[in-house]
């Protein structure tokens, strides 16, 4: 399935330690569009049943879902793509995952 490719693709392009210029070169590379912000307080940046992602003050984080071309009946999918960065402009926390769209 192409979607579980382009997932694994993005999991192993942005691995965690990896450089902030680095990684912004690769979604640029992959044309993914994100947002980035600079965290004030310690907060939660992402949360599922599965998974919570904290930031502390300093932090930058970068988000973005977006739609892929996979669409299996009745549900389509997206993409979301969150990745956290220490002030030291590691890659500390990141999740890379689909969501199933679903009227």
């Amino acid at each position: 399935m192409e979607l579980s490719k382009q997932e694994s693709q993005l999991q192993n392009d942005l691995p965690v330690g990896m450089r902030l210029q680095d990684a912004r070169s690769v979604l640029q590379a992959h044309k993914i569009q994100f947002h980035e912000l600079i965290e004030e307080s310690e907060s939660i940046v992402f949360q599922t049943a599965e998974k919570t992602i904290k930031a502390g003050p300093g932090d930058r984080v970068f988000s973005s879902e977006f739609q892929t071309a996979v669409f299996s009946f009745p549900c389509g999918y997206d993409l979301q793509v969150i990745l956290v960065f220490g002030r030291d402009e590691r890659l500390k926390a990141r999740y890379v995952h689909r969501l199933p769209i679903c009227p």
